[in-house]
């Protein structure tokens, strides 16, 4: 019979830093360093997304070709090199950025890193691998652009921007990022599209595109949410111009945080945080999001209640995490002079599927995801 071994709460929980290195010729270097892995994971970033072409997809194009031959070796041969030595190469792009990055066992680091040098200083577009590319490509674009959302998002960015802008509108709420781009390129607002066709006026209502304190400290830029069916009949109409008129007010809300807490037997100065959000947003299945987190911690007050804790435990459900996680940030601030003593913080968000699966993060040293991992096996709790 398996007995299960001591549980042994980590006295302390670091985490791992980033060191930076610069070349002789100004490039920066960042590594992460740890002795646990015998894995290397090491990417280069280009600043060369969407955004800097001349002509469409010659970004993607180039950054997805990198793999298919240099001068000194065929696509074929960069595979069967990196399969030999077990290595693994992905590229991705965005509007700003294109990545190339490769995963190898540490032993075979030199092995990869010189097919890595090869493909990205010596690349050759072989004229056929391009061909295929071009056309399966194609095919893609053919079935992508028939899309509602696809037509949708073009139709906003050659409206608002114009039809040679890079920038357009995605289907989701306004990042940091897009908002900044936007200011910097002048634009007088932002329309944004919510939902699906499929929405019923009566069942929903339009998403709030709030804009973060980050975002609006840069400078204000007003917006508007539309329905999907509005976006469809514009696309359907094949719609040039739009006109609007914006009216809103500024205003301010009061939030609050609940706070409770329960005194540990052994060691009363150490702290271990349960955190949950309690608020949602509109429309959304707010009793999984995160009412089932809320209540979570709450069941886990009422066992500590009758077991007492050996650490203290402070519960705190945080309200307007939806907003940018103002709840928590505003707890931090307040308590700022005692964080030192908070050993852990477990937060809990979205819990008890029927069907699907548990996903549990761990930003700390691997010794607790290795030991998170153990004892959910050893209690049969499967997660990711």
């Amino acid at each position: 019979m398996t007995q299960q071994p001591n549980i042994i709460i980590p006295s302390s929980v670091e985490m791992p830093r980033t060191v930076c290195h610069t070349t002789t010729n100004g490039v920066k270097i960042y590594t992460l360093h740890s002795d646990d892995f015998e894995v290397v994971r090491f990417s280069f970033i280009f600043h060369a997304g969407t955004s800097m072409q001349h002509k469409p997809f010659t970004a993607s194009a180039t950054v997805n070709m990198l793999s298919e031959g240099s001068e000194t070796k065929s696509s074929q041969e960069i595979a069967e090199i990196l399969d030999f030595y077990g290595s693994n190469y992905d590229a991705n792009i965005d509007r700003d950025y294109a990545y190339v990055s490769f995963v190898s066992l540490s032993k075979f680091f030199d092995q990869t890193a010189e097919v890595a040098k090869d493909i990205i200083v010596h690349p050759s577009f072989n004229d056929k691998e391009l061909q295929i590319y071009c056309s399966k490509r194609k095919q893609g674009l053919t079935i992508e652009r028939k899309k509602i959302d696809v037509q949708s998002r073009e139709l906003f960015g050659k409206a608002l921007f114009g039809a040679e802008h890079p920038y357009v509108i995605l289907n989701s709420r306004i990042m940091h990022k897009q908002y900044k781009k936007l200011l910097e390129k002048k634009a007088a607002g932002f329309i944004a599209m919510s939902g699906t066709i499929y929405d019923k006026e009566d069942d929903s209502d339009l998403d709030e595109f709030a804009v973060r304190e980050i975002s609006y400290s840069l400078g204000k830029l007003p917006g508007v949410g539309i329905r999907a069916n509005d976006a469809q009949e514009l696309v359907e109409l094949n719609a040039k111009k739009a006109k609007l008129n914006l009216i809103q007010e500024e205003g301010k809300a009061t939030s609050r945080n609940v706070v409770c807490e329960i005194k540990g037997t052994t060691y009363p100065d150490q702290i271990v945080a349960m955190t949950a959000h309690f608020d949602s947003v509109r429309f959304s299945t707010g009793a999984y999001d995160n009412a089932s987190g809320s209540v979570g911690i709450m069941e886990l007050f009422h066992h500590f209640v009758e077991n007492p804790p050996k650490r203290t435990i402070r519960f705190v459900w945080c309200g307007s995490e939806e907003m940018g996680l103002l709840g928590s940030k505003a707890y931090c601030a307040a308590h700022k002079e005692e964080l030192k003593d908070y050993k852990l913080c477990i937060n809990i968000d979205m819990i008890g599927v029927t069907i699907g699966f548990d996903i549990a993060c761990c930003t700390a040293n691997p010794s607790l995801v290795s030991y998170t991992k153990y004892l959910a096996n050893e209690v049969g709790f499967a997660i990711m």
